[in-house]
This record gives C-alpha cells, sequence and structure tokens, in this order.
C-alpha cells in the first residue's frame, strides 16, 4: 500500500508551512478511515486512540475495545505503521506543534466527535455507492 498524500499539492516548499485547513482535514479523514477499516476499529474506539498507547518502534497498538473495557494487543502492518509514524509528524506541523493526547484531533487539537465520524462514513457510503445499511455501528435514531 502506498500513500503519497503527505505532499504538498503546491510543492516541496510548502512542506514546511502549516497545511491549509481543507487539506489537513483530507489527509486525516483517509487515514482516520485506514485506520478503521484495516484494524476493525469502531468509530469510539478510533476516536479514542492515543498516542501514548501506539509503540512506533515496535508497532504495538494496546486499547480498550467493547464496554467492558478489553485491552486489545494489535502489530500493525508495516505500511500503516509508517503512515501513521508521518501522520505524526504532519499532525504536529499543523496544529502548531502542540502535545496531542490523541491520534485523531481537528486542528485545534481536540478529540474527534463520533457523529462526525459517522458522517464521514456516511459520505463514504455515498461516495462508493454502498448500501446505507452497511455503515458500522451507526445508532439507529442517527438518521444514518
Amino acid at each position: 500500500m502506498k500513500f503519497t498524500g503527505f505532499h504538498s499539492p503546491k510543492g516541496y516548499e510548502e512542506q514546511s508551512k502549516r497545511p491549509s485547513k481543507k487539506y489537513y482535514n483530507r489527509i486525516r479523514n483517509l487515514i482516520m478511515l485506514l485506520t478503521m477499516f484495516e484494524l476493525g476499529l469502531s468509530t469510539a474506539e478510533v476516536i479514542g486512540l492515543k498516542w501514548q498507547n501506539l509503540n512506533l518502534k515496535t508497532g504495538r497498538l494496546i486499547f480498550k475495545r467493547g464496554k467492558k473495557g478489553m485491552k486489545n494487543d494489535i502489530v500493525l502492518e508495516d505500511d500503516l505503521l509508517e503512515i501513521l509514524i508521518k501522520w505524526r509528524v504532519y499532525q504536529a506541523r499543523g496544529t502548531y506543534y502542540k502535545a496531542l493526547e490523541y491520534i485523531f484531533t481537528d486542528r485545534e487539537g481536540r478529540q474527534m466527535s463520533r457523529f462526525f465520524v459517522y458522517y464521514l462514513l456516511f459520505l463514504w457510503g455515498l461516495n462508493t455507492f454502498l448500501p446505507l445499511k452497511v455503515v458500522p455501528d451507526a445508532p439507529p435514531d442517527s438518521g444514518f
């Protein structure tokens, strides 16, 4: 898997500056969906991923799954690990180098909301012509 989304569309000289909001959000959304589908995570699990639970040297991710909080230990594939390492640098540059707790945040460093992930999955389903019932773990009253 080759992900070349970190390159600025304006050229190499733009790489040192803060990326635009639109471009930052697009990269974040792609990586979030990729992580979600490759690891089989629910929306609550993907927005709850923290950098302290990911060992970038060994590629091990430890997180709680389900209501009882059972811990899962997953070894990431090399491709996904490389993308997350690049995302860490890109995210720090996009949020003015704040100390970030969560892997997927907005540009101000705040945690993503579950409703946003539901909306993102809904749009992805529309663009890929999948039936809307495929959107995982959307609450029945959410309209998805």
